[in-house]
């Protein structure tokens, strides 16, 4: 994404909504339990998790969790159309992806904890011992720290230890001291035992690419090869700053004969004139005139009436056509289509650019962004221009 665009204006109540999130996040950050309370609590809940691993299933020796790519989910069938599950995510957008990236999140975390309990299982059982006497001897008391980390400690938050007295601060910041050794040794043996084990994941991380329409807005045409989708605003400044990057992608080797480019109205509602250029824009395509328009649209100073009528003359389009078109309704469903697209894509200001229906982030940096585009198809990704991936 390009990091410097032009944002949708924010609402009121969106502000405030934005205000009580904040507010609730900090809540929460001071509601959580201390570091030494949460190391003390690692070992019994270790155990559980060992317990737990158990009673919910374990993935036996020489069996492989890897599963084999299933076939579409049909979900309802209209007469003789089928509809399956891939299409009502495809039409739900972005926000299906954000949910199944939560739950990614939740397995990976759960995962995390079975593999834990598997390893210390298996080493419990090649020893002989019990789960729970293994953990013990990580529960051994630890070397003492000493004075000058504890007076470091006292030193660096001596306003918010200083009114429980010196001698209780000092002894509590030996224990946390003690209890972030006990924590660093506990992952420390975990990942050892990962390390000489035969560990395999296959839970896989959701991606959401975008399924892009096709458009007759196009800059330039190669079907090979990779596509970039610009979603963009005739009077966005930073949209206007993008247009030569884009003008030596299309003009220059390797990316001249190997990238095709498509432009998506987005036009906002902060710009007055921008739904009626994109529109414009739209027509223009058409006529088959849109890379001329395109650029010329760009640069003109006035996108009223007036002046998208002078941009049509000076880039050469039927002007009776294009007033035709500008006063129908097939060019602006067109774009409002465009919109539809980008909502649904999670979209939330211009430019913004999907290479392959990967969405490119943090590219502000003309030349780094050439860059990185030029790289991303000698190298042959993002692969493919699939929807969510499951």
């Amino acid at each position: 994404m390009w990091s410097i665009k032009c944002l949708p204006r924010v609402e009121p109540a969106a502000e405030r909504k934005a205000e009580n999130t904040t507010r609730m996040k900090s809540k929460t950050v001071r509601s959580l339990l201390s570091a030494r309370c949460m190391t003390a609590l690692l070992l019994p809940w270790l155990v559980i998790a060992f317990s737990a691993a158990a009673a919910f299933g374990q993935v036996q020796p020489g069996t492989s969790s890897a599963q084999p790519a299933s076939t579409p989910t049909v979900v309802a069938k209209v007469g003789g159309e089928v509809i399956t599950l891939n299409q009502v995510d495809d039409y739900i957008g972005r926000e299906v992806y954000g949910l199944a990236l939560k739950l990614y999140t939740l397995r990976r975390q759960a995962l995390a904890s079975m593999i834990d309990a598997s390893l210390v299982r298996q080493q419990a059982h090649k020893e002989g011992v019990t789960e729970l006497e293994m953990l013990s001897r990580l529960a051994n008391p630890l070397p003492a720290p000493s004075a000058a980390e504890i007076q470091y400690g006292f030193a660096s938050h001596y306003d918010s230890l200083w009114p429980m007295g010196e001698v209780a601060a000092r002894f509590r910041i030996a224990l946390d001291l003690q209890d972030h050794v006990r924590s660093e040794a506990v992952r420390t043996y975990l990942d050892n035992l990962k390390r000489d084990a035969n560990v395999e994941v296959f839970l896989a991380k959701p991606e959401f690419r975008l399924r892009a329409r096709p458009t007759a807005c196009r800059l330039s045409r190669p079907e090979a090869g990779a596509q970039l989708v610009v979603f963009l605003d005739y009077e966005c400044p930073f949209c206007r700053k993008i247009e030569p990057v884009l003008e030596k992608l299309i003009a220059e080797e390797p990316t001249r004969s190997s990238l095709g480019v498509s432009i998506k109205q987005m036009p906002l509602s902060i710009h007055t004139n921008a739904y009626k250029a994109a529109v414009a824009a739209t027509c223009a395509s058409r006529q088959n005139r849109f890379p001329a328009f395109h650029a010329a649209l760009f640069a003109a100073e006035d996108r009223s009436q007036s002046g998208l009528d002078a941009v049509a003359e000076k880039t050469g389009l039927d002007l009776p056509a294009f007033r035709a078109c500008l006063a129908g309704e097939d060019a602006q469903i067109d774009v409002l289509l465009d919109m539809e697209e980008a909502r649904r894509a999670g979209v939330q200001g211009t430019p913004s650019l999907f290479l392959n229906g990967e969405l490119i982030e943090g590219r502000e940096d003309g030349d780094k962004l050439r860059e990185y585009i030029v790289s991303a198809i000698r190298q042959g990704r993002p692969e493919g221009a699939s929807g969510l991936s499951r």
